[in-house]
């Protein structure tokens, strides 16, 4: 390959390298602190990460070369914190039975039109609202831990904006967090030295299905899943100019929901954060931003390969390090959902619903997540009525323009 054939896909690769190291350093660990708060033992977290990030990147790869368009598939953040807020009400097989279902609803309704439906009905500062008070107490326990750990806590912390300051966008934050924090770590004696650095393969799980849990749990996971992965990622390409094909991405992330619940792990969905990353500008010109998502899928599989090493690293390393890690990696994401919130129309209903999300509040054994989208319609259905009207015509009715 010549010097300027190479220079051509510098940008793309480079994209994909960022999403890569976005999802394996600002994402991967609040799933393993979900797996520490579990209680999961080696094997189901490691199968937990087998899963996920093999599935990323096995079902990417063919939708990417047969459309020649960036997308993002991943796991979805927000449902995977749903389902570890819920363990302490119900065993994880039960959560996994729960989240298979979501799975078979969402490939049924991908058949029936959910995904383009819910990028019209769907209020996104509602879903954005939700998505901020599930994940709220995550980021505020990051932070508890200067009073527990105060050591590595606190080295986390201080690596986590200083990586910000010297990089700013250029570097994950969450990337220095774990630097700093692992180093804390071994110089207080307490980094584990026997980790095994062995090729890794999934195991079975047995999901359980009871009535009370997918009564409580299926239909916020099919609105996370759905509202808060998809519909942002296809409607930010779609905005870019992309026509993605919404009903197969929905029946794929679906399907991979479903298949994760058989190896312990928690639901699929398209990356928002991610989609920006290989979908936006910084990629180069349109007909080459594929080559991102392709660079990011090779880099989950290989990610899946290593779930033992990563695994066992997780379990052995400190709880402090996990706990703020893994809350400082949504940091971003928080913030993304309340600047969404406290901007739009539907502010009065949006921060209520934000509220009850991060409320214990669970009537009927219904999450909180739950009760705070509906919550969210009929408080903007009865006080902010015309700016709800506004938000369900304008959601997912922009004409794709193609982009340079």
């Amino acid at each position: 390959m010549s010097a300027a054939s190479a220079s051509r896909f510098q940008a793309p690769i480079a994209a994909g390298i960022a999403f890569a190291a976005f999802g394996i350093f600002g994402t991967l660990p609040v799933l393993l602190g979900l797996a520490v708060a579990l209680g999961l033992d080696q094997a189901a977290t490691t199968s937990w990460i087998f899963a996920v990030s093999m599935g990323a990147g096995l079902a990417t790869i063919p939708l990417v070369l047969a459309y020649r368009e960036p997308y993002s598939i991943g796991w979805n953040l927000p449902a995977a914190v749903l389902l570890g807020a819920a363990g302490v009400r119900y065993p994880w097989p039960t959560l996994l039975g729960a989240s298979a279902v979501a799975g078979v609803a969402i490939v049924v309704g991908s058949f029936v039109g959910l995904g383009g439906a819910s990028l019209r009905l769907l209020p996104f500062p509602l879903v954005m609202a939700m998505f901020a008070g599930s994940i709220l107490r995550l980021l505020t326990d990051a932070f508890a831990q200067l009073g527990t750990d105060p050591a590595i806590g606190g080295a986390a912390i201080g690596g986590y904006f200083a990586t910000r300051l010297a990089f700013r966008d250029r570097v994950p934050a969450a990337l220095g967090a774990l630097v700093a924090s692992l180093a804390a770590t071994a110089l207080l004696g307490k980094f584990p030295g026997d980790i095994p650095f062995v090729l890794s393969g999934p195991t079975f799980a047995l999901p359980r299905f009871e009535i009370g849990a997918m009564t409580t749990l299926v239909v916020p996971l099919v609105l996370l899943v759905v509202g808060t992965g998809n519909v942002q990622a296809i409607g930010f390409l779609r905005g870019q100019g992309y026509r993605p094909p919404t009903e197969r991405l929905t029946f794929t992330v679906g399907a991979l929901t479903a298949l994760n619940a058989l190896f312990g792990a928690s639901p699929s969905g398209m990356a928002r954060v991610g989609a920006a990353i290989v979908g936006g500008p910084d990629p180069g010109p349109a007909e080459r931003r594929w080559i991102a998502s392709l660079i990011a899928s090779v880099a989950f599989i290989a990610v899946a390969i290593l779930a033992v090493p990563v695994a066992s690293l997780a379990l052995a390393l400190p709880r402090a390090l996990v706990t703020t890690v893994a809350g400082l990696a949504i940091a971003n994401s928080l913030l993304e959902a309340l600047r969404t919130v406290f901007t739009s129309d539907l502010l009065y209903s949006s921060f209520f619903a934000l509220i009850i999300a991060f409320s214990p509040f669970a009537p009927l054994g219904l999450e909180a997540a739950f009760w705070s989208l509906v919550a969210g319609l009929v408080l903007a259905f009865l006080f902010e009525r015309p700016a709800l009207f506004a938000a369900l015509r304008h959601t997912g009715d922009e004409e794709p323009r193609r982009a340079g």
